[in-house]
């Protein structure tokens, strides 16, 4: 169900400077909402004003005041971006007030090798804290099978099997590619313990994950996803965000970078949740006797 969002803005606590904190979404869909939320419960010390993108891509606010002048951003005490789309928005005001941001994969691939300063909470894990967090679980895991597509994730394989071999385990790379229309997938299931997915562009569709979902449990090897979806669909594991506390952690951080001007990094909120009832299957499935 989609909630629409009206304008608000959450009453100054004594001290607060006239200058209020815009923040702007990417999409009314929930994650963002939720981090807007969490931003606003943990963010007591400015005013908030909550802006949107338009058809055209511009930033707007339900208050007829902004709505009639025009975003600028020397009205506001600091900017934060929710998402990609509001990210690349805001860059170009980046010098003339703080800007920070939340949800966004990779913000090193949209923000500019030189110019202002952007501090934010990153949804990108590196392949170490992954790799930790499912070997906790998995503790004699010594071939982790990755699905992805070469064009998008090569780099990120090459630097995720070197760190999987300091680890003392290998990857096993599942190649997708996408011929006249469809998935192709190249990978020796005998080379693997269990399959990760990765954020591809090319394995979105949800049909594309079910499926892929399914031939793993038939190989009995467990799934290792990166959102609720992935849980609800079979896999066993799945790396979940609590968007809220992320909502929360930009708020310090931006109550941090106005203070000091520091900008200490942060990983995002998560953790590895399991599924026991599809671990159940795919142990009963092992312990089948093969005719």
């Amino acid at each position: 169900m989609l909630v629409v969002l009206s304008h608000v803005i959450i009453p100054a606590v004594c001290g607060a400077v006239d200058k209020p904190v815009a923040v702007l979404l990417s999409q009314e869909i929930p994650p963002y909402i939720q981090m807007l939320e969490g931003f606003e419960n943990n963010f007591q010390n400015y005013a908030v004003q909550r802006f949107f993108l338009d058809k055209n891509g511009k930033p707007y606010s339900l208050a007829a005041s902004v709505s009639a002048a025009g975003f600028r951003a020397r009205d506001y005490t600091a900017l934060v971006a929710i998402g990609p789309q509001a990210l690349t928005t805001f860059l170009p005001y980046a010098g003339e007030a703080p800007l920070l941001y939340g949800l966004v994969l990779n913000p090193e691939r949209l923000l500019p090798p030189e110019g202002a300063a952007v501090c934010g909470v990153s949804l990108y894990l590196q392949p170490e804290e992954q790799f930790l967090a499912i070997r906790a679980y998995l503790p004699d895991l010594s071939r982790l099978g990755v699905i992805y597509d070469p064009n998008n994730n090569q780099d990120w394989f090459d630097t995720a099997a070197a760190v999987a071999s300091r680890l003392g385990f290998t990857l096993s790379p599942f190649r997708v590619a996408r011929l006249s229309g469809q998935l192709k997938m190249i990978g020796d299931w005998e080379q693997t313990d269990a399959l990760l997915f990765i954020p591809d562009r090319t394995i979105v569709a949800k049909s594309v994950i079910q499926y892929l979902i399914k031939q793993a449990l038939l190989q009995r090897k467990p799934v290792i996803g990166y959102n609720q979806f992935f849980l609800d669909s079979g896999a066993a594991f799945s790396f979940i965000f609590d968007y809220a506390r992320i909502g929360a952690q930009v708020a310090d951080l931006t109550q941090t970078q106005l203070n000091s001007g520091d900008c200490p990094r942060s990983i995002s909120a998560y953790e590895l949740r399991y599924n026991n009832d599809v671990l159940n299957i795919i142990n009963s499935l092992e312990n089948e006797e093969v005719p």
